[in-house]
């Protein structure tokens, strides 16, 4: 699902950060 994958990019970011 799309949701998924925008909710898995926000959490890369969050630990990219």
């Amino acid at each position: 699902m799309a949701s998924s994958k925008v909710v898995q990019k926000a959490l890369f970011v969050l630990l990219g950060n």
